[in-house]
């Protein structure tokens, strides 16, 4: 699949000096769940469509926004921007820290 390089949803890491690109949160974190620590991973910002440390992220699940691959976390670049597209489009807002793999697996019944 080729993947967007301008999408809101658009992630990307390196992994054993490969550079690894996804079309979505959800996939980057899966991936990084199934295949361990990677570097430099990152996510778009949903509103500046700018890349943020994957760390550094703010995500929303349940939100009625749909990514490519469908129900997605929508990452952001603050905890007020969280909370304002929480606001305008539902959801929760966790930090990177509260997803757990619990939440990732939710994504692929």
């Amino acid at each position: 699949m080729r993947v967007d390089p301008t999408g809101a949803f658009t992630a990307g890491a390196t992994l054993d000096g490969r550079t690894l690109a996804f079309d979505s949160n959800k996939c980057l974190l899966r991936y990084r769940l199934d295949h361990g620590s990677m570097t430099a991973a990152w996510v778009t910002d949903y509103y500046t469509r700018t890349h943020l440390a994957l760390d550094a992220a703010f995500f929303v699940t349940g939100s009625d926004v749909m990514g490519p691959m469908g129900a997605d976390l929508v990452a952001l670049g603050s905890r007020a921007d969280a909370e304002r597209f929480v606001h305008d489009h539902h959801g929760a807002p966790h930090a990177f820290a509260e997803i757990g793999s619990e939440t990732i697996r939710a994504f692929f019944p």
